[in-house]
């Protein structure tokens, strides 16, 4: 099959959960005989070359760069004028349309994965250029849900009242446009459940995130360590934060305190300084991915 996959951003290199989760459907559609088309937003945070993806033999990748970095003008002209939420709308862009409808035009393809809800808004623009053609979204996430969640657990009452306008928006958007896909692959059964509720058409089907596990191969000479936790996760993304936040507040203090022989490792992306500013006494941090790797093995019992 020919398989186009349009992503929001470029998934490469695959370090993070979005990257790893778009990166190994491609390579694993590829390795299955399959060729896929990956057509992606190369946004200013994931900026990648046009030729990351050239070590997949039957992968190839197309790239339109989209400015989706925040934009405080923009941003107040959505909340008073925006038909879409703004989280939707900064991967909206008129150049990524006119290369999906060439796309669409020119070459044939068995089926759509479009990649989340930031970018389901063009599902109607494939809709227009082929009437028959399955698409599927690949729920990464009900982004309504998590938004809300931001929402409830924000002190500043300005910013809980924006949080709570773009669940909001978020929610309406994902009510209105999910529903418009042929098939819905969510990530966990609770999303699949949630899903389902929203209206979309089975099938709606839970499948777990796929890992190549060869990509963490345990050092053997890197002995086990006892007695050790390790949180690993970009803590660049607000639920990540959120929950690694409650964990230090709410439960670190109590497990050290009972047993401050315990030691808590933390690997996270863009890991705030708030929290490297406390290391030493009660944890210790790392940001380098191999360094990370070296942690697994080490922590493999």
């Amino acid at each position: 099959m020919h398989i186009l996959q349009l992503c929001p951003r470029v998934p490469f290199p695959p370090h993070d959960g979005g990257a790893i989760a778009m990166y190994d459907v491609a390579a694993g559609l590829a390795r299955a005989g399959h060729c896929v088309t990956v057509l992606a937003a190369n946004t200013p945070k994931h900026e990648q070359a046009a030729d990351v993806l050239s070590h997949l033999p039957g992968v190839r990748l197309l790239t339109v760069p989209i400015d989706t970095r925040l934009n405080p003008v923009k941003a107040l002209k959505n909340l008073l004028l925006g038909k879409v939420p703004y989280n939707v709308e900064r991967f909206i862009s008129p150049q990524m349309v006119t290369e999906l409808r060439q796309l669409l035009r020119t070459e044939r393809f068995d089926v759509v994965q479009v990649e989340g809800t930031f970018v389901a808004w063009y599902v109607d623009i494939i809709r227009a250029e082929v009437l028959n053609l399955p698409v599927v979204l690949r729920a990464h996430n009900v982004e309504h849900t998590i938004w809300k969640m931001l929402a409830e657990r924000e002190r500043n009452p300005i910013k809980a009242m924006y949080l709570h306008h773009l669940a909001n928006g978020l929610k309406r958007f994902e009510e209105k446009y999910l529903p418009r896909f042929n098939a819905v692959a969510a990530i966990t059964a609770p999303d699949q459940r949630r899903l389902r509720t929203m209206g979309c058409p089975e099938p709606v089907v839970f499948i777990p995130a796929g890992v190549d596990l060869k990509r963490f191969q345990i050092d053997a000479a890197i002995q086990p360590k006892p007695r050790t936790l390790f949180m690993i996760g970009s803590l660049n993304w607000l639920p990540n934060l959120e929950g690694f936040d409650w964990f230090l507040t709410n439960v670190w203090p109590y497990v050290h305190e009972q047993m401050p022989e315990l030691e808590l490792h933390i690997a996270g992306k863009d890991t705030p300084e708030r929290i490297l500013r406390l290391r030493g006494a009660m944890y210790s941090c790392t940001a380098s991915l191999s360094r990370r790797r070296s942690l697994c093995s080490a922590m493999k019992s």
